[in-house]
């Protein structure tokens, strides 16, 4: 067997304080994220039961696609809205490491969860809950040949029409 070197601990560390550089869908701005652990989530203390549910089932075991998507998908309850609204405040808050998402923005790296579209906080959430490995490889898979959209533009009626919508 080869003698491997062991891998630096910084590099055990690069992604959860350095995190990725991801461009956001739509809006095409980019943000740095990490991901974040189902148990620190729950290490968080008070978070909506939605979310704690769906934390232990990412932790404990194999989640279909199909279970994941239930978590969004239409409820008959508003307040199981609003977890699911606070869920998303509460990941996306603990992923984005810039800009950062505070209650008051007042510096340049800080923004409100209002300044996120809810496609864009859906986005974080999905990636969040990635392992750094899959985090890293999807980062690098981003096409390379997509030119975000400047801010203030959009292309949203092409694409939808080029789309069939």
């Amino acid at each position: 067997m080869e003698d491997a070197a062991v891998t630096p601990a910084s590099e055990f560390r690069r992604v959860r304080e350095q995190g990725e550089l991801v461009t956001l869908p739509i809006t095409g701005r980019t943000v740095r994220i990490r991901t974040v652990k189902p148990a620190a989530l729950l290490r968080l203390g008070k978070i909506p039961d939605p979310l704690s549910e769906l934390a232990m089932r990412v932790m404990f075991g194999p989640m279909s696609q199909k279970e994941y998507n239930k978590f969004f998908g239409p409820q008959e309850r508003r307040e199981h809205a609003l977890e699911v609204t606070e869920s998303l405040r509460i990941v996306c808050t603990a992923a984005l490491i810039e800009p950062r998402i505070v209650d008051n923005p007042q510096a340049d790296d800080e923004i409100s969860i209002d300044d996120l579209e809810d496609v864009e906080q859906r986005f974080i959430f999905d990636l969040a809950l990635l392992t750094a490995y899959e985090l890293s490889r999807f980062r690098h898979q981003q096409t390379a040949g997509l030119e975000p959209v400047a801010a203030g533009e959009s292309d949203a009626p092409e694409a939808e029409r080029a789309s069939g919508d």
